[in-house]
């Protein structure tokens, strides 16, 4: 029962310490199928400092009650009820809000900045049927900041945690709660001075044992704050299970989770692959002319508006600027990144050519500004190759 044990901890005793790894905000979400306990372990968080039913959140509950509830509680951990139908921006933007740990700023009607009353430092855990780190990826290309501010646990059905024992438990906290937690706060108020060192500890070790990069502090951060919090609930007598065994369990979380980030991840170079397939309608395939004035054989028409064109016998690729930076603010990419990472392994020539796109042929068209590359750069790799290779066999088969 690690992934409900650890979600347990991580909220119910490692949100109030999260302040001493320096951060403002991290969330945890706990998947899973209907059934095996998701909503039962959130509601057992909440019991440990107050009435379950009224402390837990809805997916429905407006952005500005989520904000006020932050403020409200401090450090006191969040629980969110299933949020598997939470739209992918609004998603992106949640993960942003809790992390960030204060309201956003506003200016009264003269103009002045008013206070900033609501701020935290907590860890919000919310339940989902389905993974958000797959929504946050089918939304951008790049969504690497959200994934590293969100530690996804999956978790699955345990055979021999009955039906009955989880009645027994939910009737069990729903008329005993609030007690735990007040032991547990005084016990950290009273020893301040103890608790940044101990969980720095763990953090080391954590990112020791998974050779952590810098990119992600916030799972380590999360771990160490879970880990210490349990062993001091452990040792005040508030749980009753062994903690230990979870410094394993975490640790190959991580490296799972890095796992599933570097694919799901899009890089830089890849971009270029996806543009040219998703607009593959668009496409010119010719012969190259040494004098744009003169004509050259077509080899694949494009089949829409004209996107981009590439020269056949010299692997040149020219395209439209104005349709890359399109597609990248669609797919939430960085134009700045591309250029800088094509002009690093030289397959970038020139990202500032004035071209006519169809210029030796029927199409005409005007100058406007393109990207010139070099598609016999090796570093582009298979995938933008591939791509190309599909456009001119299907050019060349419907020439023959």
């Amino acid at each position: 029962m690690e992934p409900l044990a650890f979600c347990f901890l991580a909220g119910a005793f490692g949100a109030p310490l999260l302040r001493f790894t320096g951060f403002s905000g991290a969330l945890v979400t706990l998947v899973g199928d209907s059934g095996i306990g998701k909503t039962l372990l959130g509601e057992w968080i909440m019991s440990v400092y107050g009435d379950p039913a009224k402390l837990i959140l809805l997916k429905d509950d407006t952005k500005n009650f989520l904000v006020q509830r932050l403020g409200l509680y401090g450090s006191l951990p969040l629980y969110v009820d299933e949020i598997s139908n939470i739209d992918s921006q609004e998603l992106s933007d949640f993960v942003y809000k809790v992390t960030q740990g204060r309201d956003k700023g506003r200016l009264n009607r003269g103009g002045a900045e008013r206070a900033l009353i609501n701020s935290w430092s907590t860890i919000a855990i919310a339940s989902s049927n389905h993974s958000l780190v797959d929504k946050l990826s089918a939304l951008k290309s790049d969504a690497s900041a959200e994934m590293n501010r969100l530690m996804e646990i999956d978790a699955y059905k345990v055979h021999g945690f009955t039906k009955e024992q989880a009645t027994s438990t939910y009737h069990t906290f729903h008329s005993n709660f609030g007690c735990a937690g007040e032991e547990y706060v005084k016990y950290l108020t009273d020893n301040q001075q103890l608790h940044k060192a101990r969980i720095a500890a763990i953090v080391k070790k954590l990112d020791e044992s998974t050779h952590a990069k810098n990119d992600e502090r916030f799972w380590s951060a999360v771990a160490g704050c879970a880990i210490y919090g349990g062993l001091v609930a452990q040792k005040l007598g508030l749980i009753n299970f062994p903690v230990a065994p979870l410094l394993p369990w975490v640790q190959k979380h991580i490296l799972r989770a890095r796992h599933n980030k570097k694919e799901l991840v899009t890089n830089y170079t890849d971009f270029l692959g996806q543009f040219l397939d998703q607009f593959s309608a668009g496409a010119l395939i010719t012969t190259h002319n040494v004098n744009p004035k003169d004509l050259v054989s077509i080899i694949r028409e494009p089949r829409g508006a004209l996107v981009y064109r590439i020269n056949e016998d010299t692997g040149r690729l020219f395209i439209s600027r104005t349709a890359l930076k399109a597609f990248l603010d669609k797919t939430f990419g960085s134009y700045t990144k591309l250029k800088t990472e094509l002009e690093g392994c030289n397959a970038l020539v020139d990202s500032n050519k004035r071209r006519v796109l169809g210029s030796g042929t029927y199409f005409g068209g005007a100058q406007q500004p393109v990207w010139e590359i070099d598609l016999n750069c090796p570093a582009l790799g298979r995938k933008t190759l591939s791509a190309v290779r599909r456009l001119e066999a299907v050019g060349k088969v419907s020439e023959g």
